[in-house]
């Protein structure tokens, strides 16, 4: 015969089983959301970036303009991508994973933005660090610092 007390304990233990599903299920949904976000990233970072280390940014790019600015936006589409790509995924980059997946993305991208910066730099005309070109440079040059 079961005691009081054992009985109460089995009951409680019971009342814990809804709660310990909904945490593991939380920690599922919260995994999918870092993955979802690194599938993201990969699909539109990975490109500018590998374009960027080859330092064949601003001849793989897609153009869009509206009729006239055709110049203008070739100048700094390239310019415009990388700078905002790293304004934004700058801080993730700085930061320690504890995904095995999320940690080697960064790694990797990390060597990617240092071998951009060396090409692009080493560049006579600067490749698409030129800031000097107009006035939407600055506003590149601004995310870039930040």
């Amino acid at each position: 015969m079961m005691k009081r007390r054992g009985f109460g304990a089995l009951f409680g233990g019971l009342t814990l089983l809804p709660w310990l599903a909904s945490r593991a299920e939380a920690k599922t949904a919260k995994h999918d959301a870092a993955s979802k976000w690194l599938e993201h990233l990969e699909r539109m970072a990975g490109p500018v970036l590998a374009a960027f280390a080859a330092g064949k940014l601003a001849e793989q790019m897609p153009m869009e303009a509206m009729k006239g600015e055709e110049k203008q936006r070739e100048l700094f589409s390239p310019t415009e991508a990388i700078c905002r790509l790293l304004y934004g995924i700058g801080p993730w980059l700085a930061l320690a994973t504890g995904d095995a997946h999320g940690a080697a993305l960064q790694t990797k991208y990390r060597a990617l933005v240092k071998k951009g910066f060396e090409v692009e730099l080493g560049k006579v005309d600067r490749g698409v660090f030129a800031f000097d070109k107009g006035k939407q440079a600055l506003v590149e040059a601004a995310f870039l610092a930040q």
